[in-house]
């Protein structure tokens, strides 16, 4: 009998969290007795909100003779969740004590003893006294100092310093950041000082409000754990990881690009659904009015609009602003390049972030295809691929694609100065993405290339059709259903769960089409570079993002409140 892992694993990485269940109890008896197979069945009905029959399955692992401390954790957080917060907390225990180097037992504790504070006491006793070191006094500075924790562990699979940010503290930055250090060890005791007000906003909600607690604590609780160097405010960026009491109340600063991590992860991208009376929405609603919060800035107007939108209250609408986006490629690696017209090779460009699924979220499969039938009548073309190779999906195209002679493949992490290096070198940045990737468009228009992107949230902010690229119609019809009652909503998973062609046909013709355009009429292409490259320098400079910035977070710090001075 062949390996049920590969199909399982295909309907996980999609999301397709019923089918997956579905898919293992049809599999025969002995079969599903297999661990590897009911941890997989765990994590399904978990995330598709079958907490019964995923409580029954959890306790199933957590009694089999090839149990691991992790169950324990996953049973921990499952009970919580339940509601069941005194189990939790005994579970989440079990947990730390037969590996205590692991954060989220120690956040599910904590979580459970802001819920059921009798279990507080025994919270003490678990995690010890909290550290009594506040981090280094800051030394004279005449600029404002600002803590940036993105080096931190908890930070990692929400970007961590991605350049979007790092931006910021580049030519034109006014502040002083100080950077948390990424070999801090985690000390989940440093949370305790924050139970008081954990408590008070918990005794504030509802039923429901609370049960989102829960879960809204087990994610953001870790980034507590770590010391965060003294400073007059923190920066962060795009989730808001500030909690009442944390740092003394420290004052902050959120960057955000779009709207759904505000809640991340308990809802963000492939599946998101945000509606104003969401019990998420209100704990974010609480954080963001809240005095500590000193503003919130997007680089996306649409962001701006939905933020006043969801949450409709003149606290957040007042701090919250819309800035322009800059963003300057590698100094050292930039040089002037006229667009050409035609050159004997023109070079097409895929990059991706080396995550596996943005392989296809990106519109990896698009590009491949639309390639190869190019190819064939465009002969002087080539692609690079800058992309890890998925583990799932598409595997035909993959392996027919990998021996195409006209295909190169980087499948190796690069620093910024070589992918900007790709930037410079390449004719065509090609982007059929459902998601937006700001970034790489900015690199791309910066470095003058011709440009041809779907028409995703947020590309209308960098690109105009025919103006400075091509911006391919159909994408966000497909990847944005209209919900009733929500104020946003965006579904990926038709992407993330490819066969060997393209997960869109009508799409993916228009795509194909717009970069034949491209290849077929050079003086468009020259034109669409040459404004690319222009347009690019006029609005999007990195120094001006930056003193931009810089003026907003010394605007809002000299408005803060007399609490905060």
């Amino acid at each position: 009998m062949p390996s049920p892992f590969p199909a399982i694993d295909r309907l996980l990485q999609a999301q397709q969290w019923n089918e997956a269940v579905r898919a293992i109890d049809a599999l025969p008896g002995a079969a599903t007795d297999v661990p590897a197979l009911q941890r997989r069945r765990r994590m399904a009905l978990a995330m598709a909100g079958r907490l019964v029959e995923a409580l029954e399955s959890a306790q199933r692992v957590v009694a089999g003779p090839e149990a691991e401390p992790a169950d324990l954790q996953h049973l921990a957080h499952i009970l919580l969740r339940t509601g069941r917060h005194g189990e939790a907390f005994d579970a989440a225990a079990a947990a730390i004590r037969a590996a205590p180097s692991p954060v989220r037992p120690h956040a599910i504790a904590i979580a459970a003893a802001v819920l059921e504070p009798d279990v507080a006491p025994r919270l003490v006793a678990l995690l010890g006294p909290p550290p009594t070191d506040e981090g280094h006094a800051p030394r004279p500075c005449r600029a404002r100092t600002v803590a940036v924790p993105w080096r931190l562990p908890v930070y990692r699979p929400y970007s961590g310093p991605h350049p979007v940010i790092t931006s910021t503290l580049g030519r034109g930055c006014r502040f002083e950041p100080r950077w948390a250090t990424a070999a801090t060890p985690a000390q989940p005791a440093r949370a305790l000082p924050m139970l008081p007000a954990l408590t008070a906003w918990a005794a504030r909600l509802d039923a429901a409000g609370r049960a989102a607690l829960a879960e809204f604590l087990v994610h953001r609780l870790p980034f507590c754990f770590h010391a965060v160097p003294a400073a007059d405010l923190t920066f962060h960026h795009t989730v808001p990881f500030a909690l009442p009491g944390a740092a003394g109340n420290r004052p902050w600063v959120l960057h955000l690009e779009h709207l759904n991590m505000l809640f991340a992860p308990m809802i963000t991208y492939p599946t998101a659904v945000v509606r104003p009376d969401d019990p998420q929405v209100a704990l974010v609603r609480d954080l963001l009015a809240d005095d500590a919060c000193l503003g919130v800035f997007t680089h996306i107007r649409e962001t701006k609009a939905l933020v006043d939108r969801l949450f409709d209250d003149p606290r957040i609408r007042v701090k919250t602003v819309y800035r322009r986006f800059g963003f300057d490629l590698e100094p050292t690696r930039r040089r002037p390049k006229a667009p050409a017209v035609r050159r004997t090779v023109t070079s097409l460009l895929f990059t991706n972030s080396l995550a596996r699924d943005n392989f296809f979220i990106r519109g990896g499969p698009d590009v491949l295809g639309a390639f190869v039938d190019l190819h064939r009548r465009h002969g002087g073309i080539r692609l690079v691929m800058r992309s890890a190779t998925p583990e799932f999906g598409a595997e035909e195209l993959i392996r027919r694609t990998r021996r195409h002679p006209a295909i190169a493949w980087l499948t190796e992490p690069l620093s910024d100065a070589e992918i900007d290096t790709l930037y410079e070198e390449a004719d065509l940045f090609l982007l059929p993405s459902g998601l937006l990737h700001a970034v790489s468009l900015v690199r791309a228009l910066r470095a003058g290339l011709g440009v041809v992107a779907s028409d995703v949230f947020g590309v209308s902010e960098f690109l105009r059709n025919r103006v400075n690229g091509l911006v391919v119609p159909g994408r966000r019809a497909s990847v944005t259903p209209r919900v009733e009652g929500a104020v946003f909503a965006e579904d990926s998973r038709r992407l993330l769960h490819p066969s060997s062609e393209p997960p869109e046909p009508l799409f993916h013709a228009r795509f194909r089409a717009a970069v034949d355009l491209l290849l077929r009429n050079p003086h468009l292409q020259a034109a669409l570079r040459r404004n690319a490259r222009f347009g690019a320098a006029r609005d999007h400079a990195g120094e001006r993002w930056a003193a931009d910035v810089s003026t907003y977070v010394e605007e809002r710090w000299a408005a803060r409140p007399l609490s905060l001075r």
